[in-house]
């Protein structure tokens, strides 16, 4: 079998990918397209085609980002290049689109790496995709699509709402299994390469790969953040012993590998270069719900590694909330939270925040556009089911009931506020409230109390309680 290097070579045209003699089977990693989602996706093809006949069969990942994104992943490039791995040789989203028709050039069927509910954001997939989905390799809550896939493993528990701290230890784990020459342990007893913060193990791009990965997304398996469980420990274990990491997942060489790509990863530098666009676009996440008013309400979940003073930082309030409307017209969202994730000291202390803002006039429809979701009350052709619909106002009182956060200094912190959300006075930036209105829509942000809780526990009960909200909304 070619190396890793050489596989994703040989796929990085995408126009060679469809033939009539094989069947193709794609590796999406989430909409999102982290770290995780892409080394993961690009691990599992590999792995996969290891076990299939080339004649057959032929494995791509397809990255679900943008070409031009990948400058906000400034982590994910330098571990790919760190691995001997050229950016460039990865088919992006905006590369190449689906076959309208399945079977026009021999069989598309679809495997999802780190989601479990094929996205449909953007327009880049086709109705048939949903009903193309053989395998599924996750660590979210368990949202019940595909059922009919192949291979379903889902990695979370449900009752305690917490899943493995990283894809990445899924792929790792299975490479243990199918291939364990790949993860074998290499003597640590060597000089690092030059230009390399660690000693590099050559033939071992895989475990590299999926080591650092692991790494960031347990911060280097830190007690504090609360993400590593068993299984992530053992897999970066396994995965740092393959390198030829002298002590371990969590011993020197590791941790000067997660030092760098952390580093990157949470660059003041990076995220001052961006726009708030940019910066919600890094990491961004959606759900639509059926709602009472006839038209999907869109809410959108954005993870930034910033504090928040510095992602919603302009000339003003004003600007602020004009630049956040721009975002939710330019996504279609009623409602946008922005997840923010800081680590300092040494060892890592995390920090959370939370924000949440609700346009005016709210996003665009996916149904049915823009104008169906803002007609007046009573104007000329508004329908009997989109007459109305909820102000700024209730959307965002109702986005923070979901999840018990206040919307006043005097609600105080109630039972239901499960992730200890506490509001912040202001925003750092002159005398701002926590709580702020403007023409373009309102906006509210927390510090918060529970720093082990990520997109992953809030998105769960904040989309079932909007839904539950949205399908009982009445006009009062």
């Amino acid at each position: 079998m070619a190396s890793l290097a050489a596989f994703l070579r040989e796929r990085s045209n995408p126009a060679t990918w469809l033939s009539r003699t094989r069947t193709l089977h794609l590796f999406l990693g989430n909409e999102a397209s982290d770290a995780d989602s892409i080394i993961s996706s690009i691990c599992m093809a590999f792995l996969r085609q290891r076990a299939m006949p080339a004649e057959s069969h032929f494995c791509a990942p397809w990255v679900q980002c943008r070409r031009g994104e990948l400058k906000v992943r400034a982590e994910t490039e330098a571990l790919l290049r760190c691995a001997g791995i050229d950016p460039a040789w990865l088919v992006y989203r905006d590369d190449w689109q689906l076959p309208l028709d399945p079977h026009s050039h021999g069989e598309v069927v679809l495997n999802l790496v780190d989601h479990n509910k094929l996205s449909q954001q953007g327009d880049h997939l086709h109705d048939w995709a949903d009903d193309a989905v053989e395998a599924i390799w996750d660590h979210h809550p368990d949202l019940g699509c595909h059922m009919g896939a192949k291979v379903r493993e889902i990695a979370f528990d449900t009752e305690s709402m917490t899943g493995l701290g990283s894809c990445s230890t899924i792929v790792a784990e299975a490479f243990l299994s199918q291939a364990p020459e790949m993860m074998a342990a290499r003597d640590p007893a060597r000089e690092p390469e030059a230009g390399r913060p660690f000693a590099f193990a050559p033939g071992k791009e895989v475990a590299l790969l999926l080591l650092g990965v692991m790494l960031l997304d347990t911060a280097c398996l830190s007690d504090a953040a609360g993400k590593a469980q068993p299984r992530d420990i053992a897999a970066a274990n396994a995965a740092a012993a393959a390198c030829g990491m002298a002590g371990g997942a969590t011993g020197s060489d590791a941790r000067a590998l997660f030092s760098d790509l952390s580093g990157r990863k949470f660059s003041r530098e990076l995220w001052e270069s961006l726009s708030i666009a940019e910066a919600v676009g890094a990491d961004f996440k959606q759900t639509d719900v059926d709602t009472a008013w006839g038209t999907p309400l869109r809410v959108g979940y954005a993870s930034v590694l910033a504090p928040l003073d510095l992602v919603l930082r302009a000339a003003s309030p004003e600007e602020c909330h004009e630049a956040l409307a721009h975002v939710c017209a330019d996504k279609g969202l009623n409602v946008l939270a922005i997840l923010g994730f800081t680590l300092s000291g040494e060892p890592a202390v995390p920090h959370r925040e939370l924000a949440m803002f609700a346009p005016e006039k709210g996003g665009e429809s996916p149904a049915s556009g823009a104008a169906a979701a803002s007609v007046a009350p009573g104007a000329a052709g508004a329908g009997p089911e989109v007459a109305a619909m909820p102000s700024a106002e209730e959307i965002l009182a109702a986005a923070a009931s979901t999840i018990g956060a206040p919307l006043t200094a005097e609600a105080g912190s109630g039972e239901d506020n499960a992730f200890g959300m506490q509001l912040e006075a202001g925003n750092g930036v002159g005398d701002r409230p926590c709580v702020s209105a403007s023409g373009h829509g309102r906006l509210a942000r927390w510090n918060q109390g529970d720093v082990k809780a990520s997109r992953k526990q809030i998105r769960p009960p904040m989309d079932s309680g909007i839904a539950a909200w949205a399908a009982a909304w009445e006009r009062q």
